[in-house]
Parts: structure tokens; C-alpha cells; sequence
């Protein structure tokens, strides 16, 4: 929406997001949820440029597709929790918003009710998965998704995780060790992974890929030259590969994305269920403050 760039014949259009002049308010690209959900609504939610709405070219775009049955989805959510979204707005026009998203998430419980188990309200980006199931064709399609890579071991993340994983091969998660580039969104400190994600029922049972970069590429050569090699899952000297079978995938256990040698995650899984250890919470309440348990534990 900068009104110094020149969109052109691109067909880049956003959504109207806020208090409308109609006195409703919209959710952005959630509103196309909303509509994808029940009644499979047109792209008219589409907020046109000035180019665009005058072009005789643009008339086309103008009488746009259902928005389900797309092909290639490429997403890059918010993250942002419930306390700090919408503060550029006042109090009444911010509660107004939760309510309509409260409204959103109604809408996808009456049509699909596994999909709005993964919505969260206090992570926005919680309600992007379901609309991405929405979108996308059934039968073969596919989804690029940025998203925290501790959303790859969160307790709280672990429904959508198994949701993912239910519908889509989880084909490839691409994270960045790199310490002076560890993420993929512009102005951010967040550590990102790249999720690519297929709808392919012959493969489900493949096991998923995980790439560790230990440095992000800076160049379009580097980008091309380090791409081939990761989509042969061949050896590069900017990554590590390694294969997670899709049981544990389907289950929610995606931690290889937090390491950059990802069999320490099998390492990890195997240290915390050894039946010779037993949890803090199991130690008698005498052993847990002595000095010399601590000593002996030091050891």
C-alpha cells in the first residue's frame, strides 16, 4: 500500500485490515478464511490499486477465480501475540477486531472442526494454517511457509504440527544456523524455518528433510548453486541433511529443525526416555536440596 511505489501491471493487491468506512471491521487476509470456509467467496475482497481499478487490462483480474483449488501458497504470517496486535488502533475499534477474528474462528469450528483446534487466539498466525488448507487444491498442491522455529517444539504448537501433518507431506523444513542470519523475514530477530509442505497421498509415508544452513546464502549464485544441490538432497558446504521418519512427524516431534545436526534430536529423544533416569519431580524431597546429591550430581 505505499502510495510512492508503482505497482504497474503487476496484479499485487492487498486486503482491507481495521475499521471500514462501512463501520464493520476486516481482518486482512483472514477474511478470505472466513469466506473459504463456507461459501467459497470470490477474490472481490481484493483491495485494488488506482492503476489496477482504471486499467482496461486489469478488467480481467478483475473478475476473479474462486479463491479455493489454488495451486502453490506461499506464506509469511505474523507471529505477533494477542497483547501487542492492533495497538496502532483505539480500545473499542482492537476489541472489535478480536471479536470478528472470535467470529472467524466460529465460522472454520462449524465447517472444520480439526482446522479450528489449531486456531489459538493469542497467536494470530495460528489462524494462517487453516487458511491455507482452505486455499489450496485438494489433490495436489503445495505450501512454503515461514514460520518460528521454536513453533517445531512448542508444547503449544504440537496440534498444528499434527495437523500439518495430516493433510500435507511435510516435504522439506529449511532452517538457518547461521548467528548473523538466522532468519528469512526482513526486520526481525526471530529464528525462522522455511516449511515446504505437499499435497501428495503417494508419499506421505517419505520421511521429511531437514537442512541445517551453517550460513544463509548472499547472492543469487550462491541461492542457485546452494538450491540445486538441496532439492537432490546432496552434500553442500552450506548445509547438513538430515531425514526424520514421518511416524515422528505425524506425531508432532519435529525438533531436528532446532539442531544443526539434526541427529541430536534422536540423541535428545533417547536421553529424555531412558528408563534409568528418573524426573526431579520422582526424587525423594530430601535428595532434591542436599548438598551432597548436588555434589555427586556435579560429578
Amino acid at each position: 500500500g505505499a502510495p510512492t511505489v508503482d505497482y504497474e501491471a503487476m496484479h499485487v493487491h492487498t486486503m482491507r485490515h481495521g475499521p471500514q468506512p462501512d463501520g464493520t471491521v476486516a481482518l486482512g487476509s483472514l477474511e478470505l478464511l472466513a469466506g473459504a470456509v463456507t461459501e467459497g467467496k470470490q477474490l472481490d475482497l481484493l483491495e485494488y490499486t488506482k492503476e489496477a481499478a482504471i486499467s482496461t487490462q486489469d478488467a480481467a483480474v478483475r473478475k476473479a477465480p474462486d479463491i479455493r483449488d489454488i495451486d502453490v501458497l506461499l506464506m509469511n504470517p505474523p507471529f505477533t501475540n494477542k497483547g501487542k496486535r492492533n495497538t496502532k488502533y483505539d480500545a473499542e475499534a482492537a476489541e472489535r477486531i478480536r471479536r470478528r477474528e472470535a467470529e472467524v474462528k466460529a465460522r472454520v469450528l462449524d465447517a472444520d472442526p480439526q482446522a479450528a483446534a489449531v486456531i489459538e487466539s493469542n497467536s494470530i498466525s495460528t489462524y494462517f494454517t487453516p487458511l491455507a488448507d482452505a486455499l489450496l487444491a485438494k489433490e495436489r498442491s503445495t505450501l512454503a511457509k515461514v514460520i518460528p522455529t521454536t513453533a517445531f517444539a512448542s508444547t503449544s504448537g504440537r496440534r498444528e504440527r499434527r495437523f500439518l501433518a495430516s493433510r500435507f507431506h511435510i516435504e522439506l523444513v529449511v532452517t538457518s544456523h547461521d548467528p548473523k542470519r538466522p532468519n528469512f523475514s526482513e526486520n526481525t530477530d526471530i529464528h525462522e524455518s522455511l516449511l515446504i509442505c505437499r499435497r501428495a497421498a503417494h508419499r506421505m509415508d517419505e520421511p521429511t528433510a531437514f537442512i541445517a544452513l551453517n550460513r544463509m546464502p548472499s547472492s543469487p549464485n550462491e541461492v542457485t548453486d546452494w538450491l540445486d544441490a538441496a532439492l537432490q538432497r546432496a552434500p553442500h558446504s552450506f548445509h547438513r541433511i538430515y531425514e526424520w521418519p514421518q511416524e515422528r512427524i505425524a506425531g508432532g516431534d519435529w525438533t531436528p529443525a532446532l539442531y544443526y545436526d539434526g541427529r541430536l534430536a534422536a540423541d535428545n529423544d533417547e536421553l529424555e526416555t531412558n528408563p534409568a533416569l528418573s524426573p526431579v519431580s520422582a526424587l525423594p524431597y530430601c535428595c532434591k536440596f542436599s548438598p551432597n546429591y548436588a555434589a555427586r550430581a556435579s560429578r
